[in-house]
């Protein structure tokens, strides 16, 4: 029988949407044992689809079914006194416990560190929050596109141009929620083997702002020092970057092998693209410009919203794993 890294570590996950839910998700993966603590409403990410041709579902989001995977789950509400005991007992059994709830809510439960120190002196507690524990921005509220622009990720989006009046953009997708996870999930395991040695518990403070600007060092410095950034030249890259659609703009980077067959294919594998040829990557930056025009044509058809987040309604959490066996 083969053993899996991670085999015997016990996580709870008190989180919701990505940044948490991608740490768990790192965990289960490799093995761990994670509990998901679901609010009876359910994790927001289960109204943020995409969702199959059915329509919005809580049991159906593409973004909630991929961030949970090889997880249990359990639907708790802390502020009851009977659920905070639960709550309490799966902290006694845990190693780590992964929490992306705004500062002070633990707190506000009576969890403070000196409390889950007692309930578990041997508990690694990840905190997962805009701008950290501490310092002169722990209270400020902040989303994906705020967190980009604190971070400096979007220094290199095409800059703005004199012949577009739009709002600030960011990337696509939940970037700061996905490297915030990553982040946090190497650092709680960094935190465990720092406990073999010594037994105590430790607190892991996971700032996403942080965590974009050490993303972004090189790039920053580059612009700074260089002039490099893409907000000193045109308004996008060759045949990249910035693409005009039928309602609005898209950042198109699909400059690696997979990404660009993706793209052929999405697009129908059109004559022009059909070759062999352009699945090199050295093919392509010497000739990507060749099909640019043909690119922006079909992209001005196409629509940048792909798909819904009307909420779905309550979920029920518990159809998707089994509940565990509470302590």
């Amino acid at each position: 029988m083969v053993q899996a890294a991670l085999d015997g570590v016990k996580v709870i996950e008190f989180a919701t949407m990505v940044s948490g839910p991608y740490c768990g998700k790192l965990m289960a993966d490799m093995g761990a044992e994670v509990i998901k603590i679901e609010p009876p409403e359910g994790d927001p990410a289960r109204a943020c689809g995409p969702f199959p041709d059915s329509g919005p579902h809580p049991e159906q989001s593409a973004l909630y079914l991929y961030l949970n995977t090889s997880k249990r789950g359990v639907t708790l509400s802390p502020e009851r006194p009977e659920d905070l005991e639960r709550f309490k007992r799966l902290i006694e059994w845990a190693d780590i416990l992964i929490d992306n709830h705004p500062l002070g809510f633990l707190e506000g439960l009576g969890l403070n560190w000196d409390t889950l120190l007692e309930l578990n002196p041997g508990l690694i507690y990840t905190s997962i929050t805009p701008y950290g524990l501490t310092g002169p921005r722990v209270n400020v509220r902040a989303d994906e596109l705020t967190l980009l622009h604190a971070g400096s990720l979007a220094n290199i989006l095409p800059a703005r141009s004199v012949n577009i009046d739009r709002a600030p953009v960011k990337l696509g997708g939940y970037p700061a929620g996905y490297h915030g996870g990553l982040y946090a999930a190497l650092t709680s395991l960094s935190a465990l083997i720092g406990r073999a040695k010594d037994g105590r518990g430790r607190v892991i403070d996971i700032s996403l702002q942080e965590v974009i600007i050490n993303l972004m060092a090189p790039v920053l410095t580059g612009s700074r020092y260089h002039e490099t950034t893409w907000n000193r030249v045109p308004d996008r890259p060759p045949a990249m970057g910035r693409m005009e659609t039928s309602d609005g703009y898209v950042v198109l980077g699909a400059a690696d092998d997979h990404h660009f067959r993706a793209l052929r294919e999405l697009m129908g594998k059109p004559e022009w693209a059909a070759s062999d040829e352009w699945d090199d990557r050295q093919f392509r930056m010497h000739h990507l410009m060749d099909i640019a025009p043909m690119m922006e044509d079909w992209m001005r058809l196409q629509k940048k919203t792909i798909f819904t987040t009307k909420p779905p309604g309550k979920a029920s959490p518990s159809v998707l794993w089994p509940q565990p066996k509470m302590l």
